[in-house]
């Protein structure tokens, strides 16, 4: 009688969890509208950053990170950003060259931690 109960359980745990399917998160992409650029000392130019497979209840948050080619840190001496729009899964932002010299855009997903450069 027991083995009989232990195994209505387990049929019904395994019914249960096989319903669940795999996350949304893992289907998330992230592209942007440039994979490189060039700006000049006080030029702007707007950025689109798009999460593919958006859907509803999933953080459409993406941080960015600036990082020179001749340094490590994630501040750039060359070129400024500011988020200028977000929504849904489409985020905008604006980068204002600085002074010459390279740098590299790094935007990840909030969720999922999926990323995307722009040179």
């Amino acid at each position: 009688m027991a083995v009989l109960c232990l195994g209505v359980m387990f049929l019904l745990s395994s019914l249960f969890f096989a319903g669940c399917g795999g996350s949304d998160v893992e289907n998330l992409s992230l592209s942007a509208n440039y994979t490189s650029i060039s700006l000049y000392k006080g030029e702007t130019k707007n950025l689109q950053f798009t999460i593919g497979n958006y859907k509803d209840g999933i953080d459409n948050g993406i941080s960015f990170s600036l990082v020179d080619s001749a340094s490590s840190t994630s501040n750039s001496e060359h070129v400024s950003l500011k988020v200028v729009s977000q929504q849904d899964a489409v985020t905008t932002v604006q980068l204002t060259g600085l002074s010459g010299g390279s740098t590299t855009l790094i935007a990840m997903t909030k969720e999922g931690s999926k990323t995307c450069k722009v040179d």
